[in-house]
């Protein structure tokens, strides 16, 4: 039986990667494969047992690529499913002899980045988690990996992620933000505040709610992120100072997102509270706040680019100003101020509807964790797997009788 060693944030951890994390080992086991996880983020100085899955720490590297291979040995992995951006990964682990390796990563610009394409031939599976990046990588250098590519979205928990009702969203405002006024037309973010210039777009967002602001004066915006520069971000609070809008804005507790107790139920009911998610990043892998919200009923914004363009079930899609060079030679998108207002507005005036909730939710029931495992990994895996779990389930049976 094929034994799967997946390297990533650990899975109790708060992060995209974390829940993808938590999500893909609970589908590995419930399939009945065997499954352990090299945490590079989340864990340090000893392993630990998670839901009966042992979980290895970090060493010195923060990306596992110091410790991938001595797990792989000591845990006698057949296949590493690596889950970061490929062009932090080191290509000698598609060398390991016995274990295969299969990166699970992101393309979020057009063209691929050269660091990217460059770990394609080290690699036994590409696994991409949007339609976007399988094509992309099929069509590269004149189809070469086309055979290799294997489409495995991110799942998230729509179960937990349910729409409200009206009376819902009134007692939530009250709850989250007592201060502001009972007919607020609440616009909500989802986003990391990592590097600059900002992927998540936040400068443009609040040029635009700024203005979309001066004629709601109702209007209020919430940014669910950590608000100050220590990850290389901008300080959110002086960029909204910056834009006029301070007190219009509120920001993410950053003590309870660093502690990484926003729970799932939390960030439902957050989603409930607004009115609109604006997610018109530069580039996205996935965007799972887009399918987040989208489950809740909530309508979405984003740019159209990238794996947002095909991730909107109700919602609009802002066509980029321009295209511009990645530090590491991708092309991402620089966010549409004007069409992001012009985006705003339309929702603003969109009449309220229980078709249109229920058109969103739809939209997102595609990417809930039981359909994206059983649709996508259970081929996936049994492909891996070449037989080795059938036959081991005959032997025991056999075994059992005698």
């Amino acid at each position: 039986m094929t034994r799967y060693l997946l390297s990533t944030n650990s899975p109790w951890a708060s992060t995209g990667y974390g829940q993808q994390c938590k999500g893909i080992a609970r589908g590995i086991k419930q399939l009945g494969y065997q499954v352990a996880i090299q945490g590079w983020w989340g864990l340090e100085g000893g392993p630990m047992e998670w839901e009966g899955i042992t979980v290895f720490p970090r060493h010195l590297d923060g990306y596992g690529n110091d410790a991938s291979a001595y797990y792989c040995r000591k845990w006698h992995a057949d296949l590493l499913i690596t889950l970061i951006d490929l062009w932090v990964v080191d290509p000698q682990l598609g060398h390991m002899g016995n274990t295969r390796w299969a990166p699970l990563f992101p393309i979020d610009s057009n063209p691929i980045p050269p660091p990217v394409a460059e770990r394609f031939p080290h690699a036994y599976r590409l696994l991409c988690y949007s339609q976007d990046a399988v094509k992309l990588v099929s069509e590269y250098d004149g189809g070469k990996y086309a055979s290799k590519v294997r489409y495995l979205p991110h799942g998230i928990p729509c179960d937990v992620l349910t729409p409200g009702g009206e009376d819902e969203k009134r007692m939530l405002r009250k709850k989250f933000f007592p201060d502001w006024p009972e007919d607020a037309y609440i616009c909500q973010m989802v986003a990391a505040n990592k590097g600059y210039p900002c992927r998540k777009s936040f400068p443009e967002v609040m040029e635009a709610f700024a203005q979309f602001a001066a004629h709601h004066p109702e209007a209020r915006l919430y940014l669910h992120s950590y608000r100050g520069p220590e990850m290389k971000g901008p300080p959110l609070d002086q960029l909204a100072g910056y834009y006029g809008i301070l007190d219009r804005v509120r920001l993410a507790n950053p003590t309870i997102m660093l502690a990484g107790d926003y729970t799932e139920q939390m960030m439902r009911d957050l989603y409930v509270s607004a009115d609109v998610l604006l997610s018109p990043s530069q580039g996205e892998g996935f965007g799972l706040p887009i399918l987040e919200a989208q489950s809740t009923g909530l309508p979405v914004i984003v740019t159209d680019h990238s794996a947002m363009s095909e991730n909107v079930g109700l919602g609009w899609r802002v066509p980029p100003l321009r295209i511009q060079p990645t530090l590491i030679g991708g092309g991402t998108a620089l966010a549409d101020v004007p069409g992001i207002l012009h985006a705003m507005e339309e929702c603003y005036r969109r009449p309220k509807s229980a078709y249109w909730t229920a058109i969103a939710r739809e939209f997102a029931l595609q990417f809930h964790w039981p359909t994206v495992v059983e649709r996508y990994w259970k081929p996936f895996l049994a492909e891996m797997d070449g037989g080795r779990r059938e036959l081991a389930m005959e032997l025991e049976a056999m075994r059992s009788v005698a």
